[in-house]
């Protein structure tokens, strides 16, 4: 998730073909919107179908000049610089070259602007960094592609080159779909060389009619705000605001990682990369709850046995077991020791699990997303690590859940989402404590209670799921309630 693509729910059809009338209108009124909207008058636009790399090969195939690769180190500049020597434009001359850099190496989230004036010109790759980048001013060539900022279907790139600078381009005699000049000369037809995805082109048209290159900025400015003040600074690679962050990935916990499918997970990458622009920025601000919480309460369980003084306490109430303790004599009373098969929900450190094995309940499973070490002291008790939103469990595998003070450290879109995991998984009764307050902690300004809601409002949001049996047992209070509750 977050990678590079812009994430898209769109329905689509094909209904002609790419001779057809309807498709050479859409691809004049593209041609023409995409000029408009980014004020590149100077430039003929051709559209060559495939990924932002295809478009470069096709850049460095048709120029008859020597090519000169420039700027910021990283995965993209290498990979021009093998391009450039694979069609031997290496060249020595230095008056006879042009140069080919990338705008924003993303790699490394380094931004490159310095165009060295003695070239008279150069070649951008703004594949990752435009519209978010204007194209610099003076380039001869630029490349982008549709599927990025600019949020079409993967599949199309774009190519615009100054319409004074075709007398340094190949011939289109000579016959390659890597021929600038064939896509050229098509274009003035509203046609393409190839067979090509007539979607990506009405998709893109729809997608320009109603794009907003403020809009973008400002998503891209507060989404990359957000994680880097979440992750720290000092954690993360490159320029900030930026259209991707980079993220060592020793600095992301693998549980939040593997629930977020992070970009880079899968591959053998040092680092994770998440892309500001390609998702709801709901899921921004989720990814960066579920990393506060992680990050706060990984190792904030206290030990079972609580030392004041000199004295060691052994029936010292820790966290857990402070807001879980009231329901003991509820459970106690109606649920069978032997077979009712129980699951704590943010167990913490355990201590309310291990409160219920000392009155001799046996099936006992706690889950937390943290790397607390539960295997400590939990005798029979089995401990998983997974998100409440993602519960390993059978449907109705549960005969009583219990969560207490959890919900309140969810986003409040993703309450939902728990609660009806929580009702998938449990047949039976549910008791829930749920916080009315802020937290006393806070991490870099942001308090970790997400969803501060009152009474009122816990009970209309659990009555969508459940039937209330019981509120407020054993001397709930104004900062808290707690619900007695079975599945409806």
């Amino acid at each position: 998730m977050f990678g590079p693509n812009t994430y898209i729910d769109f329905p689509t059809s094909i209904t002609h073909s790419h001779r057809d009338k309807e498709f050479m209108d859409t691809y004049q009124d593209l041609r023409e919107l995409f000029v408009d909207v980014f004020d590149l008058q100077d430039y003929d636009i051709l559209f060559v179908g495939g990924s932002g790399t295809t478009a470069i090969e096709s850049v460095v195939w048709s120029m008859m000049n020597d090519i000169e690769v420039s700027g910021n180190g990283g995965v993209f500049r290498n990979k021009w610089e093998r391009l450039v020597k694979t069609y031997g434009k290496e060249g020595s001359s230095k008056y006879y070259r042009d140069i080919l850099f990338c705008q924003l190496e993303t790699s490394n989230s380094s931004y490159y602007e310095e165009i060295v004036s003695r070239w008279n010109g150069s070649i951008v790759d703004a594949i990752s960094s435009f519209p978010y980048y204007d194209i610099p001013k003076g380039v001869n060539i630029f490349v982008t592609c549709v599927n990025k900022q600019l949020g079409g279907f993967p599949g199309l790139s774009i190519v615009g080159v100054k319409k004074s600078f075709w007398n340094r381009l190949k011939d289109s005699d000579e016959f390659t779909y890597l021929n600038l000049r064939r896509y050229h000369e098509y274009g003035l037809k509203n046609q393409t060389p190839t067979t090509t995805p007539t979607q990506i082109y009405e998709h893109f048209l729809h997608r320009l009619k109603n794009f907003d290159i403020d809009e973008l900025r400002k998503k891209i400015n507060k989404n990359s705000e957000l994680i880097v003040n979440t992750i720290g600074k000092e954690n993360t690679i490159g320029d900030s605001p930026c259209p991707v962050i980079t993220i060592p990935k020793k600095y992301i916990p693998e549980i939040i990682a593997r629930k977020w499918n992070l970009y880079g997970l899968q591959t053998d990458s040092k680092n994770y990369q998440i892309f500001t622009y390609s998702c709801d920025d709901k899921d921004y601000e989720k990814f960066c709850n579920d990393y506060i919480t992680h990050q706060t309460h990984t190792g904030f369980y206290l030990n079972p046995k609580v030392k004041k003084g000199k004295e060691i306490l052994d029936t010292e109430l820790v966290w857990s077991d402070k807001w879980g303790a009231p329901f003991y004599h509820y459970i106690e009373k109606n649920f069978d020791r032997e077979n009712t098969k129980i699951l704590d929900v943010g167990c913490g450190d355990g201590s309310f699990l291990r409160g219920l094995q000392t009155r001799g309940f046996k099936d006992l499973t706690g889950v937390d997303f943290t790397t607390v070490d539960l295997s400590m002291s939990s005798g029979s008790i089995n401990y998983i690590s997974s998100f409440a939103d993602n519960l390993p469990f059978e449907d109705n595998e549960i005969d009583l859940l219990s969560s207490s003070e959890m919900l309140e450290h969810l986003h409040e879109d993703n309450v939902q989402d728990v609660l009806k995991e929580f009702k998938r998984v449990c047949n039976g009764t549910l008791l829930l404590t749920c916080s009315h307050k802020e937290s006393g902690e806070v991490h870099k300004g942001r308090n970790l209670h997400f969803t501060i809601k009152d009474k009122d409002w816990w009970e209309d949001t659990l009555s969508e799921h459940f039937d209330i049996l019981k509120v407020d047992i054993t001397g709930s209070t104004k900062q808290n309630s707690r619900f007695v509750l079975e599945s409806k």
